[in-house]
Order: structure tokens, then sequence, then C-alpha cells
């Protein structure tokens, strides 16, 4: 059972919501040792939820992959996670550019995908996040995260592999990303954001009417384009810089 696999994630959440549940049978039951009975069932409850919480934080940021590195025993070689986009230096100048990962056919757009880097992209030294910017104008509106202009052709059901691809080309984060949708493209952000859970952090939609619900994240409705991008880059997380390496000690 690996520290970052499923299995070991879900024994916790069995774990956590069994201790709650014995929390609230148990609580006008033990006779004379009630009160001990409660304070041991609730600290256990708390420190499955601080466990729970720990093995999805661990499995998003991956700082510790195995019981080996949680153990420290991670052998003498020491690993940058920091890396360079394979198409760094073609996106240095805050123009959008065309984008046409392998694969992109499948998407059945109507022009392909543009691209466009924020400032400080070119110092090599941060990861961003990444504005999609699906069914908008064609000049996409200046945002302080990578901004992926997406137009949808009539066949255009989902993205599928774009994240992998756009962070095998560019220094992308892997969380805190923000989809910026006209009103008639909403289906499109919510098969994204089911595909790619926890990848997302807001949506906003151009357009009128009442907010989609069901999305699982924030959602707001803007009429105008520039409006929404503004909302939407406010909710990205921060340029990330790549961890620091530390030399790593082999126990016996």
């Amino acid at each position: 059972m690996t520290l970052t696999g499923l299995p070991l994630l879900a024994l916790a959440v069995v774990l956590t919501l069994a201790a709650a549940a014995a929390t609230v049978l148990g609580w006008s039951r033990g006779g004379p040792v009630r009160i001990p009975l409660r304070m041991l069932t609730l600290v256990t409850t708390q420190a499955l939820v601080v466990l729970t919480a720990g093995l999805v934080y661990n499995r998003s940021e991956q700082f510790y992959p195995s019981w080996q590195a949680l153990a420290g025993q991670t052998g003498t070689t020491a690993v940058a996670h920091g890396r360079d986009g394979r198409l760094d230096a073609a996106f240095t100048d805050g123009r959008p550019r065309p984008w046409q990962p392998s694969g992109s056919d499948a998407w059945q757009l109507s022009t392909p995908p543009a691209v466009t880097v924020p400032d400080g992209y070119t110092g090599r030294d941060l990861s961003f996040p990444v504005l999609l910017a699906v069914g908008g104008p064609a000049s996409p509106v200046s945002s302080p995260a990578i901004t992926v202009s997406i137009a949808p052709g009539p066949r255009t059901l989902d993205l599928p592999g774009l994240p992998a691809s756009l962070g095998a080309d560019l220094r992308t984060t892997s969380h805190g990303w923000v989809l910026v949708v006209a009103a008639a493209r909403v289906p499109l952000a919510g098969r994204l954001i089911t595909e790619f859970p926890g990848r997302f952090a807001a949506v906003a939609v151009v357009g009128s009417g009442p907010a989609p619900a069901g999305l699982g994240i924030p959602v707001r409705v803007v009429a105008g384009w520039a409006d929404a991008v503004a909302w939407a880059s406010a909710r990205t997380t921060p340029a990330l810089a790549p961890p620091q390496v530390l030399p790593a000690v082999i126990r016996p």
C-alpha cells in the first residue's frame, strides 16, 4: 500500500467515518466510563481527520512520494523538481502564439489554441497556473497566469490530455487553474472539472442568467469577457518556485 495511493486514502476515509459513527452511537453509552470513552472517540476521530487531510495534500503535492521518503531513506542522489518546458524558448515575448500539441486533433477545435505567457515567465525559475479561456475573443486579455485560448468547434465535446500536454510544453502548476467560458460552453467546463479533479479553482461564465450549479468550485456569471478574466485571474495560485534541492541521506 503506497503512501500516495488511493487504497491508503480510501482506508483512512473509512476509518475516519467509522470513528465518527462510533462517537455518535456511543455518546450516551458507557456507564461510569462514559466521559473517558467520549474523549477517546473524539480524539481518535480528530486525529483521523487530520491524517486523511494530510494524505490528500501529500497525494496532490507529492511531498513524500513513498514510505522511504517519509522515513528519510531516500538514497544519495538529490532530485530537483524544477524543469524547463519543451517550448519555453518559443513563448518569451508575451504575445499569443499557436500551440498544436500531439493529439490536439482529437479536440476538433475551430482553430489551434493560442498561448500567452505572463510577465516573468522568461526567468525560467517559476511555474505558473493556467487560465483556460474557452469560446472567447480571438485576442486574449492580459492575465498573471499562462493564458490558453480555446476556440471549440461544433463537435468539440472534451479536451482529453490538455493539462498533461501543456505541462510538458510549458512550466505549469498542477493546481490553481481557472476557467473562463462562454455560457454555451459550460458543459465542456463541467467535463474538464470532473476529468481533472483538484486542478481548477474557479469558473467565470461570460453571459447572462443564473450561475450553473454542481461544479464544486466557485462560479460567477459576468457580463463582459475582460471582467471575467480579471475575476478568475484573482483566484489563481501564485507562481511557484521549484523546491530547493536538499541532500539525501542513506540510513542502514
